[in-house]
């Protein structure tokens, strides 16, 4: 992700939150919260235009 500099927006572009397979309740739970993480950072960053997952 890059910083709101001199009018460049910020993209968060093809965000991946890694868990080790197989999936289970705890890592599934652990990768929501990762990327509500990046999606939050995303929102409070003044020129942030996309979020892609």
């Amino acid at each position: 992700m890059f910083s709101f500099v001199g009018g460049v927006q910020t993209a968060v572009t093809e965000a991946d939150v890694r868990m080790i397979m197989p999936p289970d309740e705890e890592k599934l739970r652990t990768q929501a919260e990762g990327y509500r993480l990046l999606l939050d950072a995303c929102l409070r960053t003044r020129h942030c235009v996309s979020f892609t997952v």
